[in-house]
């Protein structure tokens, strides 16, 4: 059975953080008052993330375990899979402020360089050791002035890299469990365990260290735990299974946004567990979704765009913000900036030019296409998932 709806899923994610940083017209604020309200939490999406990583990195794991492949072979995949894509997305969000400098000058005849005394443009000023903190993202431990939350640490090259510093201290965890194959549950509930007191604190989240955001990573560990031994909707629902599934998962929707459009503010923690039921229900789903797209063509090319949205999902995450000013940059000239038209033509724009990154700078170090593409995470109910599945 696959799993192919975990990779839309890390689109929307991806698309709902981009979202949150950007400044939506008030045209689609007065049109679609709702929709804009759950834009201003896209932030969850980083939630979101965290409960797939937590699921993906498992169903790796285990299969690592199964087929008796040594640690190193899971870290080589996972640094493989983060890192190459992270360093060209360096060199791409350094150069953008650059670009747009020089497409200002076009309108002004004279060249002005990005102001270095912007914070968000603090790279311009990085020393050796700066570059290398960055590069490895040990930039998440460093004391940064001023500094209220780990994005503030990397907001003067990209805000959105502190998530993969926590990503990689996860993968380190898993790699410790993997050492020790037999106890591999019982280390991962261990770290659960400790990590709750750290996400109770709220000035360990400064520290830069994975504990505090564990618990979200924790959440899709036991997703994949609970399918893994056949803890499916399936099995517990029977017949009715959809039924209670469409119900189960359509109210969580509802109420999240009801309770969003009203003001209310879901906690990340909440938010993360929440999502792990939803992705529990909504697996009754997935093999019918996929024999459909199979049969209607317009349900074919649904599906395959959700598909590349979720492929293209970590590059989407990596340089939309750096993007967007650029791209508005130059709409600005053609499409009045206070319209429906200007916001769906941004985010489009955007969304095709990640793709192209992604096409170029991280499909090379994925496994292959077709895997991305299909959302890839199988298994049998009594044998482990296949490796790749959730790279």
């Amino acid at each position: 059975m696959r799993y192919a709806m975990l990779e839309p899923c890390r689109g929307f994610a991806a698309l709902w953080v981009l979202s949150f940083h950007y400044v939506w017209s008030t045209s689609f604020v007065s049109h679609f008052p709702l929709l804009a309200q759950v834009a201003r939490r896209g932030d969850l999406g980083v939630a979101m993330f965290f409960v797939i990583s937590g699921f993906c990195i498992t169903a790796s794991a285990r299969s690592s375990i199964a087929k008796s492949e040594p640690v190193g072979g899971f870290l080589y995949r996972r640094a493989r899979r983060i890192y190459p894509p992270y360093w060209l997305s360096i060199a791409v969000v350094a150069t953008i402020p650059f670009i747009m400098s020089a497409i200002s000058s076009v309108k002004v005849h004279h060249y002005v360089p990005p102001d270095a005394t912007n914070y968000n443009y603090g790279y311009i000023h990085f020393d050796f050791l700066h570059w290398l903190r960055i590069g490895t993202l040990a930039q998440v431990f460093a004391s940064v002035p001023n500094a209220t939350d780990l994005s503030y640490k990397f907001t003067d090259l990209n805000a959105v890299y502190w998530t993969l510093a926590i990503e990689v201290q996860f993968y380190a965890v898993v790699a410790l469990a993997l050492m020790y194959r037999k106890y591999f549950y019982s280390i991962l509930i261990a770290v659960t365990a400790i990590s709750i007191p750290f996400a109770l604190v709220s000035s360990t989240y400064m520290w830069g260290i994975f504990f505090s955001y564990w618990p979200m990573f924790a959440m899709g560990v036991l997703l994949y735990w609970l399918l893994e031994r056949g803890h499916t909707p399936m099995k517990l629902f029977g017949g009715g299974a959809a039924a209670v599934s469409a119900l189960a998962g359509a109210g969580l929707i509802a109420a999240f946004c009801v309770y969003t459009a009203s003001g209310g503010q879901t906690d990340r923690f909440l938010f993360s567990a929440l999502f792990a039921v939803f992705l529990f229900f909504f697996f009754v789903f997935d093999e019918p979704a996929a024999r459909g797209a199979d049969r209607y063509l317009i349900t074919r090319g649904a599906m395959w765009l959700a598909m590349a949205l979720g492929a293209m999902s970590y590059s989407l995450y990596l340089i939309h913000g750096r993007l967007i000013p650029l791209v508005a940059q130059v709409l600005r000239q053609v499409v009045p900036s206070n319209t429906l038209l200007y916001d769906a033509v941004l985010v489009t724009a955007t969304c095709t030019i990640c793709y192209a990154f992604y096409w170029v700078c991280e499909r090379p170090f994925a496994t292959t296409r077709k895997k991305e593409l299909s959302g890839a995470f199988e298994f049998s109910r009594r044998s482990s998932p296949d490796q790749e599945a959730c790279q």
